[in-house]
């Protein structure tokens, strides 16, 4: 809980890097940060967003079809 956001992620894929990661924002200050997570891969989705996109990108993600 104390973790930012950067930190999580890198203890996440220290420990597992084939973990899929889908980080979820409502500000549009982490652009620049969004950015370095989705060059490692990491997907990122920006709020609001409904269960249906939600459930879409979690199904993209295990499937392997984000990249």
């Amino acid at each position: 809980p104390r973790l930012g956001v950067f930190a999580a992620y890198q203890q996440i894929s220290a420990q597992r890097s084939t973990v899929p990661v889908i980080f979820m924002t409502g500000y549009s200050a982490d652009a620049r940060q969004n950015q370095t997570f989705e060059a490692e891969g990491v997907v990122v989705i920006q709020k609001p967003y409904n269960l249906a996109v939600l459930g879409r990108k979690i199904r993209e993600v295990l499937d392997g079809v984000c990249v």
